[in-house]
């Protein structure tokens, strides 16, 4: 052991009896002299996709993009953040989110009224008036009904 053949720090026992000697390797370790560092990414330790990086006596995970953890293995949740609006129902999937929209909204985050007056609801001259989900028609005289259809008689 006077030769110190034992590497990265490992400890030399020497046996009397034949003049030979072992390394006691450190953790991370391996061969006759240690000095073999031992690859802990063999094994795949990392989940969903991850990348495997390996270091003394240890690994780390680089996650795919909607994964997190020690090895990776959850699904981050993206909806935790309530990132859809009006009422909108969020579903979460690996990297990413969708909103369902409540009636009446529109837009990836449902945050636009649709302006339901835009397709010009109402008829002869009525005015429309935009709501969530809905509109109403203001008639113009002489009109009535739900889209100002209907015209009324007038006597002269």
């Amino acid at each position: 052991c006077q030769s110190n053949p034992c590497l990265h720090g490992s400890r030399c026992q020497a046996t009397y009896t034949d003049d030979t000697y072992t390394c006691a390797c450190l953790q991370g370790y391996t061969g006759r002299h240690c000095e073999t560092d031992i690859n802990e990414c063999q094994s795949n330790p990392c989940l969903n996709g991850a990348k495997c990086n390996d270091h003394v006596n240890g690994y780390t995970c680089k996650c795919a993009p909607g994964y997190t953890g020690i090895v990776c293995q959850q699904d981050i949740n993206e909806c935790q953040s309530n990132p859809c609006l009006n009422g909108a129902t969020c579903n979460d999937h690996v990297n990413g989110y969708t909103c369902k929209c409540a009636p009446g909204y529109t837009g990836i985050v449902c945050q636009q009224d649709i302006n339901e007056c835009q397709s010009n609801p109402c008829l002869n001259g009525a005015t429309c008036n935009d709501h969530v989900n809905g509109y109403t028609c203001k008639c113009a005289p002489g009109y009535t009904g739900i889209v100002c259809q209907q015209g009324k008689c007038i006597l002269l």
